[in-house]
């Protein structure tokens, strides 16, 4: 079966027979576009302000009656190839086809549930529509009206039937196509025995084989018509590759085409076609490269041949051996003796040997890599490779997507810091993470399996199921009112098994979660798992309408080479063309504090035209500090050299507090600093003291004028006096979770 956008829709909704199953799974995980087209699929889908297309409109990419079509398999094949690239292009077309098909998966592959009374009202809405229409007075002919009362009323034609409906041609049960397919073949199997005859027996024994192979192909294909797609969406190269390697022996026309011969035909030709071999050399995969539909091939030589068939009499490969210089099948090297050809460039050596760990794949996000000899962070190219050793750096609100070279896929949501370790003795990627939330998968290789490394802890993470999705949060969790210097705050690791098996083992101990399921592995982050309490960025994109806007606008501005926080800092300057429109600013503040830049975050808790970030600034400050200890110190000298003899007591407000601070005279200092003269002490401290009551801000604001804050402040006062400046119920929030802004 062949690997297509129509398969693969598919393979993602299980509706393939078993074998197709592992056949498609195994070719989206040869090729590294179709893994990234299955990741970018399933991420488009989960994408809810992704929008859809429009209503109405001209064209396959603006008539909405084309997904239909095409789903229904009514498109015209000229125009499939084209609506497929349409789809490859486009987000919102590439989610709507997926969507869509997996609704129809799910209403025509599984019974319905009808309520027996409904069925009932409809067997007897069924048995009116047939029954003859109810004749009254009014509505009777004219002869039994005048017989009636004497009279000469018109006739009145009683109202036609309502035509029965008709169902749909893919409601309908499935009929079998297989017979006009059989007979078809069997007709032409008749009719080439007869044309044979003149042509001697060697032609007629290679003629039984290809009919009878042509026949039982064909019958597969008729009752599995998924199989049948109009447009390749893997390369040219991935096509070429899958033809030379399904080429029948016993058929000329393949071997042609593959342009080299077979090891065991003696009249098989002793070189390939120039034009053949040149055109095979030369093809290269792309993104965008869609192949005509042909049928499937059928399978090889070998594939047919008993295990324990001597290894003289099996097919050589047709794409990778070299012409024999004798058509004697004795002197060809045996198929098991014939090096393979690597897919996709993909390189046969260990894991741990290769030169490249993976790839950046995305193309309108960002991924900064650390320049170690600049000490600065640049912006990856889009399809980068990624080598052992990077440190990458995923900023606030992007998503880029990562694919390591043994299949696995990371996309990060969010702010994330991690560095590609290694690998293991067995070829096991290696991954450092630092912080951030990141949604892991691995497509048609169940058993696929990387190691985390934790500070200094590792985890092997392994993906039994195929399609097994992992979501995985990791941050630190700083005590209220512990010193953020003194020692690294504890870190949290939370999992979320989002789909299939996920097997986690440290040393000795396994924890399988069979989705959904969540776990703690440090026994700091979750502390009730619940499936229930999923997180909103597990399952879906939590960005608002502005902080997209933000991120289209940002991303153009930031090129590869360049460092990235000279650019950032210049948008947060109001006066910038950009960086007057208040969520392109706060994206840019945001994302300095993780290059280690803190002025422009500091800044703003001092400035009233940031009063919609001051919430937002609080929580990555507190995050920063959280994150270790020499963060914390940078956070500190910041403040030092903006607020001076101040600096002390703001730095203080980032550690939090704890209820026996609050007790010993915290929350008298937190309520009188609602009161001072320094707009930036009044934005912390109200900030610390609603987070820490869970109460509402009664009024208060702390951009307000003195006058305008006085009745709301003496509210607090009160609350102060009332002894009601506590932890809340939940316990003291700890807002600003290092590295991601809380979910």
């Amino acid at each position: 079966m062949r690997l297509t956008l129509r398969t693969m829709l598919a393979y993602l909704d299980d509706i393939l027979e078993p074998d197709d199953t592992e056949d498609i799974g195994k070719k989206i995980e040869e090729s590294e576009f179709a893994t990234n087209l299955v990741h970018r699929t399933r991420d488009c889908m989960r994408r809810l302000r992704l929008g859809v297309p429009g209503l109405i409109g001209r064209g396959l990419a603006a008539d909405p009656n084309s997904v239909a079509e095409y789903l229904d398999n009514t498109l015209p094949a000229d125009q499939v190839g084209e609506f497929e690239k349409v789809c490859l292009e486009s987000d919102a077309h590439l989610a709507e086809v997926a969507s869509c098909h997996q609704i129809l998966t799910l209403v025509l592959g599984e019974p319905a549930e009808i309520d027996p009374a409904s069925r009932q009202r409809l067997y007897r809405l069924a048995t009116q529509i047939d029954a003859p229409p109810v004749q009254s007075d009014a509505l009777r002919p004219a002869s039994m009206a005048g017989g009636m009362t004497g009279s000469s009323a018109p006739a009145v034609s009683p109202p036609a039937r309502r035509a029965k409906p008709e169902v749909p041609e893919y409601l309908r049960e499935s009929r079998s196509r297989v017979w006009p397919v059989v007979v078809m073949v069997v007709l032409a199997a008749v009719l080439t025995f007869a044309g044979l005859m003149v042509f001697g027996p060697q032609w007629r024994e290679r003629a039984t084989a290809l009919v009878s192979d042509d026949a039982a192909d064909t019958a597969k294909a008729g009752d599995k018509p998924q199989s049948s797609a109009a447009t390749a969406v893997t390369p040219a190269s991935d096509v070429a590759a899958d033809r030379a390697a399904n080429a029948r022996p016993s058929d000329p026309a393949n071997s042609t085409a593959a342009g080299a011969p077979v090891a065991n035909a003696p009249d098989a030709p002793n070189s390939a076609p120039p034009a053949a071999a040149e055109s095979r050399d030369s093809a290269e995969p792309t993104a965008t490269t869609t192949t005509p539909d042909v049928p499937p091939a059928a399978p090889s030589a070998e594939s047919r041949r008993p295990a324990d068939a001597p290894a003289a009499e099996k097919a050589t490969p047709a794409a990778d051996v070299p012409p024999p210089t004798s058509p004697d099948p004795a002197v060809s090297p045996s198929a098991d003796e014939q090096p393979e050809k690597p897919i996709d460039g993909v390189s046969e050596r260990a894991p741990a040997a290769m030169e490249t760990f993976g790839r950046y794949t995305s193309k309108r996000d960002i991924l900064l890599k650390f320049d170690a000899d600049a000490e600065t962070w640049h912006r990856l190219p889009a399809m980068s490779t990624l080598s052992q050793g990077d440190r990458l750096l995923s900023l606030p609100l992007f998503r880029p997507m990562v694919s390591l070279s043994t299949g696995i896929t990371i996309q990060a949501e969010g702010p994330s810091l991690v560095e590609l370790v290694g690998w293991t003795e067995e070829g096991m990627p290696i991954i450092a993470v630092a912080y951030g939330r990141l949604v892991m998968a691995t497509v048609g290789k169940a058993g696929n399996s990387l190691q985390l490394q934790l500070d200094d802890r590792r985890a092997q993470v392994t993906f039994v199921d195929a399609d097994a999705t992992l979501a995985l949060d990791v941050h630190r969790v700083l005590p209220p009112g512990t010193d953020a210097e003194a020692s690294p705050a504890p870190l949290a690791v939370d999992l979320y098994a989002t789909s299939g098996m996920i097997r986690a083992s440290e040393g000795d101990k396994v924890n399988d979660l069979q989705a959904p399921a969540v776990r703690s592995l440090t026994g700091v982050g979750v502390q009730q798992p619940s499936v229930d309490d999923f997180p909103k960025w597990v399952n879906s994109e939590m960005s608002t309408d502005a902080e997209r806007l933000a991120t289209t606008a940002v991303e153009p501005l930031m090129q590869p080479g360049e460092a990235a926080a000279a650019t950032l800092k210049e948008l947060t300057d109001s006066q910038h063309p950009l960086g007057k429109r208040r969520e392109v600013r706060s994206l840019a503040i945001r994302s300095l504090t993780y290059l280690g830049d803190f002025d422009a975050c500091v800044a703003a808790l001092n400035d009233p035209k940031e009063k919609l970030a001051w919430g937002v600034c609080m929580e990555e400050l507190r995050g920063a500090v959280a994150r270790d200890p020499d963060t914390a110190a940078q956070v500190r000298a910041t403040f030092e050299k903006q607020r001076g003899a101040d600096a002390s007591f703001l730095y203080r407000m980032l550690w939090g507090y704890s209820a026996a601070d609050l007790k010993n005279g915290a929350a008298k200092d937190l309520v009188d600093s609602m009161d001072k003269d320094s707009l930036d002490a009044r934005v912390m401290s109200f900030w610390n003291v609603q987070n820490i009551t869970g109460s509402a801000h009664h009024g208060y604001r702390p951009e307000d004028i003195a006058n305008k804050r006085r009745t709301p402040y003496n509210a607090w006062k009160e609350k102060l006096r009332q002894g009601k400046i506590v932890p809340h119920a939940g316990g003291v929030s700890p807002k600003g979770k290092a590295g991601a802004k809380g979910s």
